[in-house]
């Protein structure tokens, strides 16, 4: 049998059609190289990743509890400097008070001696008015001896 011969033309376009497809099969091979070595690089990134998140938590952990513990004593200063304001100003208003003080005592001291000479005043207008009431029970009895002598003189 005879072999059937094949234009030249036609060989080379069948050895450029099979160099082209093992090119590309060689393209793909290292594609695929080079997309799992990426691969491989972004699980390595992501589990150094996860490791510092994980190193990371306890200390997230801690910083969040400081801020809540810091927002508290926050709170609570804002309260105490609130608390210390309003004993600053009751202490003003004291220490005023306090200054008016022996001003009221010594009006007190001379309230007392007026009401001590106001109280021997009313007793010796009492001593009087009793003198005097006597004065007018005597002065009765005077007349009624005399209105009785008179009468019997009569």
């Amino acid at each position: 049998m005879s072999a059937a011969v094949v234009p030249e033309s036609v060989l080379r376009k069948r050895e450029r059609e099979e160099q082209w497809a093992a090119d590309k099969k060689e393209k793909a091979l290292g594609s695929r190289k080079i997309i799992f070595a990426r691969a491989k690089q972004t699980l390595k990134g992501k589990r150094l990743l996860g490791q510092k998140l994980r190193k990371h938590l306890p200390v997230k952990h801690l910083k969040f509890h400081f801020l809540i513990r810091q927002a508290s004593l926050e709170s609570i200063r804002n309260s105490l400097a609130e608390e210390l304001v309003k004993m600053t100003e009751q202490c003003e208003k004291l220490r005023t008070e306090a200054a008016a003080v022996p001003g009221l005592r010594a009006e007190l001291e001379a309230l007392k001696q007026r009401h001590f000479q106001a109280l021997e005043l009313m007793g010796e207008r009492d001593e009087e008015l009793e003198e005097l009431r006597n004065d007018i029970v005597d002065l009765k009895e005077m007349y009624r001896e005399e209105v009785d002598l008179l009468v019997s003189q009569l």
